[in-house]
């Protein structure tokens, strides 16, 4: 991880973030759109490419939502919008632009690629399981991203929002404003960091920093100083093997503000060895059946 890059993008990032939406939304305006707010399913695929920006249920918040299944050969070169109850299920196909999910949308994306950013807003829930992403995934205001899978080389959450992660191939991986992010496996991380109150919780086993053993709980800015008298941010190395079992080894960056070591930071939580807790349940399995037996 380079340090230099982290601290630079910490302090303006919301700003950004208000930046890319406002382009995002005038973009929005001046192009064509097509809004489909039926509550019924549709289908993108290759007899159907869209040219135009998709809104779903923008206009009517059905109960149950208008629904997509963007599959294999299915293309669009502009936005979708996800709105309401509205929800849309991604395993194959190429988007060329943003997916956006609000209020209580909820998207799975499980396959295809989408070249550019996946936005998760205003309590909707997005589940990433395979597929890939060419850009940024965020989580905005209370929302929630579960991903198991798939290449993400940018993740986030901000305002109030969580992120789990179980697995994937990941790279930047950060929080920004209250908000939190669980990792419990996921491979090729390139840069952990944690900046304005927001929390990366670790779990897994063998947690070490700058070569000191961490016991469960532990935050990492007790094992760190600041990077200088005037940076105000803790960097150091941390070693481990998460949940499920991939190795971590990464340098890390806490961003703190006039001294307050708590507004951000990065926890570890000790859980049992993949290998162990098989192992655990295969014993337990062989106790049960036994007592069955005698019974």
């Amino acid at each position: 991880m380079k340090c230099s890059s982290a601290i630079s993008s910490a302090i303006p990032i919301r700003r950004i973030i208000v930046m890319l939406f406002i382009v995002q939304l005038l973009t929005a305006v001046s192009h064509a759109t097509i809004d489909w707010d039926d509550g019924l399913s549709h289908t993108l695929d290759a007899s159907n490419h869209l040219t135009e920006l998709l809104n779903l249920d923008y206009n009517i918040a059905n109960n149950p939502g208008t629904h997509v299944d963007f599959i294999d050969g299915g293309y669009t070169s502009e936005d979708i919008f996800l709105y309401n109850n509205a929800t849309l299920d991604m395993s194959g196909g190429v988007l060329d632009n943003f997916l956006y999910a609000y209020d209580n949308a909820s998207i799975n994306f499980s396959g295809g690629i989408n070249n550019y950013r996946i936005y998760a807003n205003n309590n909707s829930h997005i589940t990433i399981s395979g597929g890939s992403v060419g850009q940024e995934t965020v989580a905005f205001d209370n929302s929630h991203i579960e991903v198991t899978g798939g290449v993400l080389p940018d993740l986030y959450p901000v305002d109030d929002a969580t992120i789990t992660v179980t697995g994937g191939s990941l790279g930047i991986l950060r929080v920004y404003a209250n908000a939190l992010m669980s990792i419990y496996g996921g491979s090729n991380i390139s840069e952990l960091s944690a900046n304005g109150y927001g929390i990366i919780e670790l779990y897994g086993t063998e947690f070490f920093v700058n070569g000191v053993p961490l016991q469960d709980g532990d935050k990492l800015t007790s094992y760190t100083t600041y990077g200088s008298p005037s940076a105000r941010y803790f960097v150091g190395q941390i070693t481990g093997t998460l949940a499920d079992g991939s190795n971590l080894d990464n340098e890390f960056l806490i961003a703190g503000t006039g001294g307050n070591t708590d507004r951000a930071n990065i926890y570890v939580h000790i859980v049992p060895e993949p290998t162990t807790l098989s192992l655990a349940v295969v014993l337990l399995l062989g106790i049960v059946l036994r007592r069955r037996r005698r019974g």
